[in-house]
């Protein structure tokens, strides 16, 4: 029984040596998604954005002042990358709404590259490289779902999904999920 727990430790420890990942079973553990927040122009730096009804009215739109900004902690000693993103926009009871529910939301490829950590990459919350991506979350199609009848006060949500790889072939996604209000 010893023997047999010694060379599975054995063999978990050379994973994690040869793999660089702190967890080789679970190597989407290495990166987690520490905040989304709004940091567009009129944002106050909190997890919803909100647009007045007078914004809505056009013929121009403020798209600047309604962007997400992800924060992440990556922890893994081999390098990754970030390549898709996917918005899904929900109503509050769950359901999709927005022109993008036929096609399982908005979804398009970006380049966004982490290094490695070193082992000098110590930061005050804790081991691991932060980093940060910004989004629009909002755009003409959102904006439509926002002026749809009923008017009023109204509340959607975006799903965000972030998707890459590490250098080993490894598989990352972060998940996270922001409000967007519209008030009279």
């Amino acid at each position: 029984m010893n023997r047999t727990f010694a060379r599975v430790a054995i063999a978990a420890a050379v994973l994690l040596a040869a793999g660089g990942c702190r967890n080789p079973f679970d190597p989407s553990a290495d990166i987690e998604l520490t905040r989304l927040e709004v940091t567009g122009n009129g944002s106050y730096g909190g997890t919803s954005i909100v647009i007045y009804q007078t914004e809505l009215a056009g013929p121009t739109y403020a798209f600047g002042d309604w962007v997400v900004t992800c924060r992440f902690t990556y922890k893994n000693k081999v390098s990754a990358y970030l390549n898709s993103v996917t918005i899904t926009y929900t109503d509050i009871d769950g359901n999709p709404v927005t022109a993008y529910k036929a096609v399982g939301g908005r979804t398009f490829k970006i380049t966004f590259r982490i290094p490695g950590v070193r082992d000098d990459n110590f930061y005050y919350e804790g081991e691991g490289i932060d980093s940060s991506l910004s989004l629009r979350v909002v755009d003409l199609k959102v904006i439509e779902e926002l002026k749809a009848p009923p008017p009023g006060s109204k509340v959607i949500f975006a799903d965000i999904v972030l998707r890459g790889q590490d250098d080993n072939g490894y598989d990352l996604r972060l998940e996270g999920r922001i409000a967007i209000f519209v008030y009279q």
